[in-house]
């Protein structure tokens, strides 16, 4: 199994279930691929053709990319190319010209974190508010952008919908995420985090 690097969601992971986490796990690692990608381009056409290489192996499966034997879990739960590749698009709106859009932000938010919440929930055969993954998805990005302007922006969206965020109505794993997020938000940066704080975290 293939652990995140992103100590938030590797914590998140340890509260799948187990029948359900080697699956979720290959779907986040597959988001944390995607997302190395546009944040090593320097020349968005390199990077439109490093995730239209994704997308294709992701239809053929014809790649010794360790990865994609990792993904067959994620086709086992009924998940189909189509669906994964809507995360691919999410991220290909990123290599757009800086600053971007609030349009922009919404659609990059909604192919790819309401879509991530989505899969995640279907694999563990729950229900999930659309609009949690694409404030989580948001500030996600917010934090991490370099640019000034689209930061800001792509956080002041994340504050709006994350205000309406319920996490009692997701999952645990999901649940967390979220609640980090809203705590990010309202700090105005990103926290590190202590185990102890992560552990408040699953209330």
């Amino acid at each position: 199994m293939i652990e995140p690097t992103d100590p938030d969601r590797a914590f998140a992971l340890g509260h799948v279930p187990g029948a359900q986490r080697a699956a979720v796990a290959a779907l986040w690692a597959l988001d944390e691929q995607l997302g190395q990608i546009v944040a090593s381009t320097t020349q968005p056409m390199v990077g439109q053709m490093r995730l239209l290489w994704w997308r294709e192996v992701l239809i053929s499966g014809v790649s010794g990319h360790p990865l994609l034997a990792e993904l067959t879990s994620v086709r086992a739960c009924g998940i189909d190319t189509e669906a994964l590749g809507t995360i691919v698009e999410g991220w290909e709106e990123l290599l757009e010209p800086l600053p971007l859009s609030e349009a922009q932000l919404a659609a990059y938010a909604a192919q790819r974190g309401t879509q991530l919440f989505a899969l995640t929930a279907q694999i563990c055969d729950v229900t999930c508010p659309a609009e949690a993954g694409a404030g989580w998805a948001l500030a996600d990005f917010g934090f991490r952008c370099s640019d000034p302007v689209t930061s800001s922006r792509a956080l002041g969206l994340a504050r709006e919908i994350l205000a309406t965020a319920e996490p009692r109505r997701l999952s645990r794993p999901l649940r967390i995420l979220v609640r980090l997020a809203q705590g990010d938000v309202t700090a105005g940066k990103k926290t590190v985090r202590s185990r102890w704080k992560l552990l408040r975290s699953v209330a």
